[in-house]
């Protein structure tokens, strides 16, 4: 079979046939036996790295011998390049002292003049904030698919689940803590068969519907229990919003929207990973060094968004919430609660009052984001973040094609 396959992909070639083997691998090789059963009538060419059989046209291409020389300026003798002219090399090139340098594609005079985009998310602005080549390779113009993890996944199962239990809150919100935890269970087996079925093997199925499990058994002991602030009801699950900013439109999705009375509401962003604590959270979202701005546009959207159909949405927050239903400590499910409106007198552990200045400076984040993406500027410029490349947690999804995230330069 093996024979056969190699016969038919010989079949395929249009002009030319390259056949090739070594002499040893990690142990002594030589011409495949497939080989000799195809005959091929080929000029039969044989290389070394020997001293004493090489011939430059056996080694480099003309272009490829001119960079290497290049990047040697102090080895370029008068006597190397007669030779090199000897050998039909571009001898102007090799004294250029701008020659053989690595390609960079991006910094000055290699940027776009401008990039037309329709619209931003919070997913690739955060990119651009961890590393603006990050945001190139991912979004725009996008030039590798963006990897999903397996915590991605999760993450979109558990909002799919989440979302189908909470648009039936008017119906099970009247029973008892019991009922409702069967009512979440009874939500589950309607979306799991399918989503384990992209899994490949039983033990990763096992090993997952154990983590959703888990994680949605702490998200209902929690929503059952004793609650930190008032909440009345959920007003809206996966609520789509446009929200203009500066003449750019940045479009998205809240997770979940609760009542706390007065008119006002909690905006929840759901995370699937593990929690942080209180001035960690601070620092990400809306401190000097902030890198997330979503809670920040969850917050603006509400203010001044539209919906699908352009009606203001017009929630006045009072609460920015971050829910880790990974996470059970003390006693329930790790919440970072921020407070724009009147705080509800937690502990500094539970909520953060945000001040004007807090606000005002995860606008003006975004806005300049912005900006720099329609200017075109893509330089790398990575954080300390996961998923990039100067990070100990993980490495860049693009580290073996981007030259400053470890890539050979070009």
């Amino acid at each position: 079979e093996e024979a056969r396959l190699a016969f038919v992909a010989m079949t395929r070639a249009r002009r030319r046939l390259y056949i090739t083997y070594a002499d040893a691998y990690l142990r002594e090789a030589g011409r495949s036996a497939f080989l000799d059963m195809a005959q091929p009538g080929g000029e039969l060419r044989e290389l070394t790295r020997g001293s004493s059989r090489l011939a430059p046209d056996d080694v480099l291409l003309a272009r490829e011998a001119e960079v290497l020389l290049a990047s040697h300026p102090s080895a370029l003798t008068d006597a190397t390049l007669t030779r090199a002219r000897g050998l039909g090399l571009d001898v102007a090139f090799l004294v250029d002292p701008v020659s053989g340098e690595p390609f960079e594609p991006y910094g000055e005079g290699r940027n776009p003049d401008a990039v037309d985009i329709d619209h931003f998310s919070p997913t690739t602005l955060n990119d651009y904030l961890k590393c603006p080549r990050l945001y190139w390779y991912n979004h725009h113009p996008g030039l590798v698919d963006e990897p999903r993890s397996v915590a991605m996944e999760r993450g979109g199962f558990l909002h799919e689940v989440l979302q189908d239990f909470h648009e039936q809150e008017q119906e099970w919100r009247v029973l008892e803590s019991e009922q409702q935890r069967r009512w979440l269970e009874d939500t589950l087996q309607k979306h799991i068969e399918g989503y384990l079925s992209r899994m490949e093997g039983v033990l990763d199925r096992k090993r997952e519907e154990k983590q959703v499990r888990s994680l949605l058994g702490n998200y209902i002991r929690s929503i059952t229990g004793m609650q930190h602030i008032r909440r009345l009801g959920t007003v809206a699950v996966e609520k789509r919003f446009r929200l203009q900013l500066d003449g750019s439109v940045v479009v998205g999705k809240i997770d979940r929207v609760n009542d706390v009375g007065d008119g006002e509401v909690e905006v929840v962003d759901y995370k699937t990973g593990s929690g942080k604590p209180m001035r960690f959270a601070y620092d990400m979202y809306f401190g000097p060094e902030l890198h997330d701005v979503q809670l920040a546009l969850y917050y603006l959207a509400c203010k001044e968004g539209v919906d699908d159909e352009g009606k203001p949405l017009a929630f006045q927050p009072r609460f920015l919430s971050l829910w880790y239903p990974k996470d059970w400590v003390w006693g329930g499910m790790r919440q970072d609660i921020f407070s724009v409106g009147h705080p509800a007198g937690l502990k500094e552990y539970r909520e953060k009052p945000l001040t004007s200045d807090d606000l005002e400076r995860s606008r003006s984040v975004v806005v300049n984001a912005i900006e720099r993406i329609k200017g075109g500027h893509f330089e790398p410029a990575p954080r300390e973040l996961p998923g990039t490349c100067v990070t100990r947690f993980g490495s860049c999804p693009h580290a073996a094609i981007c030259s400053y995230g470890g890539a050979p330069p070009e």
